[in-house]
């Protein structure tokens, strides 16, 4: 009985030393899950690139920030639920989808992603009570920012280039069917047809030309704070700030303009458009200026007209 006793022990101890030399064989990071609590990475950031509507304008900007992949979840699915979740705060996007939107899943095939949303998707919006059933909104406005939304969808899914076709479906969750393909209804058509799955939207994206004439519109407008708020890199004193806005107020009236769609620098840091209007200063001659170069810069994906550009055309209208 002793015997087996010391033998035991003796196997126990020879045991113990057998483990204490693998572990010190082994080379620190072989050996770091055994000798502490740490788990492996379970998430890791990369840069996007999604797309919002800008303001309340029938255009797509891109914003590029960093997004939390979990290791659980594909990337693909971390831009849809950036997408639901909205633009950055303190930019001027805005975000698409209705309030509860969901994504359920996101399974690719091939070149294509089939994306599942739950039933909110079919929800109107909190400011259409008033006017989703009036005809004017649902083919004008309605229509219009569902198309942003899915135009929004795509554009983001296909931004790799590694997919060419988005397929979205919505589970019904207030009835009996399953996972459906999404039908005109979204789009608020009286008819369930089934339009073909998304591909990527490039004419909803803002082009250099486009921000240069929400600029150009909000001036002839005369819509002052809104236009202060759309340029970028605006006066850093007090002092200039007060003159540009005198300066506006003092401005002519802008009878009309046109703006080239704009022609982005090799490295895409700036692009430049001509700009061509027709003024009036107060109580005087009608005068014009013909192709103006005015500079644009990219900042977050976005186009913005610099303050300092806009304000030299304001200078030359003087």
């Amino acid at each position: 009985m002793k015997m087996r006793c010391r033998t035991g022990r003796l196997f126990s101890r020879l045991a113990v030393l057998t483990v204490l030399a693998v572990l010190f064989a082994l080379p620190p990071a072989s050996a770091e899950p055994f000798l502490s609590d740490q788990s492996p990475q379970d998430f890791q950031e990369r840069t996007a690139t999604l797309f919002f509507r800008a303001g309340s304008s029938r255009w797509l900007e891109r914003e590029q920030r960093l997004v939390t992949v979990p290791h659980s979840e594909s990337y693909e699915k971390t831009l849809v639920q950036a997408l639901l979740d909205g633009p950055s705060q303190g930019t001027r996007l805005t975000s698409l989808f209705p309030q509860g939107t969901e994504v359920l899943s996101v399974i690719s095939e091939g070149r294509q992603l089939f994306v599942t949303l739950n039933e909110r998707l079919m929800a109107s919006y909190p400011d259409e009570a008033a006017v989703i059933n009036t005809p004017d909104y649902r083919s004008g406005e309605g229509r219009l920012r569902r198309e942003l939304a899915m135009g929004s969808l795509v554009n983001t899914l296909t931004e790799s280039g590694e997919y060419i076709k988005v397929q979205v479906l919505v589970r019904a969750e207030t009835t009996l069917t399953g996972s459906l393909r999404l039908s005109n209804r979204y789009y608020l058509s009286d008819n369930d047809a089934l339009p073909d799955p998304l591909t990527r939207q490039e004419p909803l994206i803002m082009l250099p030309g486009y921000a240069a004439e929400q600029v150009m519109a909000l001036w002839q407008r005369r819509d002052w704070m809104a236009l202060e708020e759309r340029l970028a890199q605006g006066p850093a004193d007090a002092a200039t700030q007060n003159a540009f806005t005198q300066a506006l107020d003092a401005s002519p009236a802008i009878l009309g303009y046109s703006v080239s769609p704009g022609v982005p620098s090799p490295d895409g840091s700036y692009a430049l458009t001509s700009v061509s209007l027709q003024y009036q200063v107060m109580g005087g001659p009608e005068k014009g200026i013909e192709n103006w170069p005015l500079r644009l810069s990219r900042g977050a994906g976005a186009w913005d007209v610099p303050w300092a550009a806009f304000n030299a055309l304001l200078e030359a209208c003087q």
